[in-house]
């Protein structure tokens, strides 16, 4: 039995030897490596410059202005739409872990396979221009929310006790052939002053003359 046991344990013992020589050599060499190889810290990300695009949630957005810090977001435009999202709030985006402004929408933003479906869209408050021909197409549209928005700056007339257009920055055709035949735009206020101006903006820029002003 002992011989047995002795010819049984040359293999084993080779076995272990190969181990012990390979775990040495591995150790070794960890240990030889350059310290910047051994120990690589990831690579930090770039926070994109101006001019350079980014996409989230399939929506391609243009940086306009650098993010600088938390109090000092960075800004850009949504020049694409491609979320399966069919109600969407414009107003800010998150990218890697920083918050960005959405200021504006592109030309032909939402003319796109993916923005025809939307049924309602939402502009926030940071929001203050919308392109050429950026919601062209989109006939699905049954709500356009621009209460919080600044595209359309109304001022009050005392000699006429209206309102009237101030400032407009919305592109040309921007709503054409935009919205359901009643498609109800909300403005923010219960005026009906106010709410005709808005509707007069609005359908110089494409926008259904049967279209509903509302708060």
């Amino acid at each position: 039995m002992s011989t047995t046991t002795r010819t049984l344990s040359k293999p084993l013992a080779t076995a272990v030897a190969g181990i012990v020589a390979m775990a040495v050599a591995f150790l070794l060499a960890a240990a030889l490596a350059p310290a910047d190889q051994a120990y690589a810290a990831p690579a930090k990300k770039q926070v994109p410059r101006v001019g350079s695009t980014f996409v989230v949630d399939d929506n391609t957005y243009k940086v306009t202005d650098r993010w600088e810090s938390a109090r000092e977001p960075g800004e850009a435009a949504l020049v694409k739409y491609g979320s399966k999202n069919t109600k969407p709030t414009v107003n800010t985006v998150k990218y890697q872990g920083k918050v960005y402004e959405v200021e504006q929408i592109g030309k032909a933003a939402f003319n796109t396979a993916q923005g025809r479906k939307i049924t309602s869209v939402k502009l926030g408050r940071n929001v203050d221009y919308v392109g050429a021909q950026a919601f062209s197409g989109c006939a699905k549209l049954k709500t356009i929310d621009i209460a919080q928005s600044d595209i359309i700056e109304l001022e009050y007339s005392r000699r006429t006790k209206s309102f009237y257009v101030d400032e407009m920055d919305i592109g040309g055709r921007a709503f054409s052939n935009a919205g359901v035949k009643n498609v109800t735009v909300k403005c923010g206020s219960a005026n009906k002053s106010y709410q005709n101006a808005i509707k007069k903006a609005l359908t110089s820029k494409g926008l259904r003359t049967t279209a509903t002003v509302v708060r």
